[in-house]
């Protein structure tokens, strides 16, 4: 498994976020922002990151509008898995939508 350094990754700008949630100093974050902060990227690898570091846990991803569901909160978890190097480590379906971290069978629900 290849994985990638956080910092390639997430805009510096989210640095003491990741370190606080990290720290579990928080556990709800407003990202601010306007399209392009990349406030998507970092949400969807901390997600997967966090879904990593306790393994009794699912997540459940929304979106307000459904039928974009694929081309935009699916892809971008998927995209976090690629760019952590986790690629081996996921399996991401589109019927059911999901990822699933094969080591712990958890998942990622859309």
């Amino acid at each position: 498994m290849t994985t990638s350094k956080l910092s390639g990754i997430v805009s510096p700008a989210f640095y003491d976020v990741h370190r606080q949630i990290r720290m579990g100093r928080i556990d709800e974050a407003v990202l601010e922002g306007g399209r392009g902060s990349t406030k998507s990227s970092f949400a969807s690898v901390e997600l997967v990151l966090l879904l990593i570091r306790h393994p009794d846990c699912h997540a459940v991803v929304m979106r307000q509008v459904a039928n974009t569901l694929r081309t935009s909160v699916y892809a971008q978890i998927c995209w976090a898995v690629t760019a952590l190097g986790l690629t081996q480590k996921f399996k991401c379906t589109v019927s059911p939508m999901e990822c699933t971290y094969l080591p712990t069978g958890q998942k990622i629900m859309f």
